[in-house]
């Protein structure tokens, strides 16, 4: 009698204690989504600066066609490099809400005899396109290699596009890319694309291609997309 109910209190207690615990192991995890009162966005469905303005923005990278720019053997050419870095700006505009054109697209631009042919080409062009502002993507070179830094052009007595100029000259800054040779607005009649004031326009000398530092950086299309975010940012910042 003694051992029937041993075994009778035995069995109860792996019914009322053991089993609950096993059933727990296989049961479905309970998934908690916190509740905050408003639908939750995830990372894609956040948006990036949008502009108001809807700015006609025209790209105009240097060189193009016949000429290749600075080309030497071991280098990415002047007018591959500047294309790349024109096209990576344009998306990131259009992506920002401005309309985007380009003086010449790759290849498809004519042969020029001077370089003020070519720029008086290439702002006509510009005002053929609508642009309400044209930014002009150019490299510069040194006779030693040691030269070395990035500069910003553009029209005098415009206090918006100096602030663009300046706004693009402080992000460039800020990717540590290097030296800055500074803001010129007295000297832009040396370059024919700024000679019309009826045509908002910032010349960029986006480093020395005969400095290996410069070209490092500048060959580099992580470093590149780095160099489009701080254009396009500075553009967000004035032209809005």
């Amino acid at each position: 009698m003694k051992r029937a109910l041993y075994f009778f209190l035995l069995a109860a207690l792996v019914w009322l204690v053991v089993q609950p615990n096993l059933a727990a192991g296989t049961r479905e995890p309970e998934v908690r989504v916190p509740v905050y009162g408003v639908d939750l966005q995830t990372s894609t469905q956040i948006t990036k600066d949008q502009c108001d303005s809807q700015s006609v923005i025209v790209i105009d990278p240097a060189a193009g066609g016949a000429d290749a720019g600075y080309d030497p053997a071991d280098h990415i050419s002047e007018k591959d490099l500047a294309m790349d870095i024109a096209v990576q700006v344009g998306e990131k505009l259009a992506d920002a809400g401005y309309q985007v054109a380009y003086t010449r697209w790759y290849d498809d631009i004519d042969s020029f005899a001077t370089e003020q042919e070519s720029d008086t080409w290439r702002l006509n062009k510009a005002r053929e396109l609508g642009g309400n502002y044209m930014l002009s993507l150019r490299f510069t070179e040194g006779n030693d290699g040691l030269d070395r830094g990035f500069s910003v052009f553009t029209q005098p007595n415009n206090a918006l596009l100096e602030s663009l100029a300046t706004h693009i000259a402080q992000n460039i800054q800020a990717t540590n890319f290097t030296l800055y040779e500074g803001l010129d607005t007295d000297h832009y009649a040396n370059f024919p694309v700024l000679s019309d004031a009826g045509m908002p326009s910032v010349l960029l000398q986006l480093g020395y291609l005969t400095n290996n530092d410069d070209y490092t950086k500048l060959s580099d299309p992580e470093f590149r997309d780095q160099l489009a975010d701080a254009i396009v940012k500075a553009f967000l910042q004035t032209v809005n």
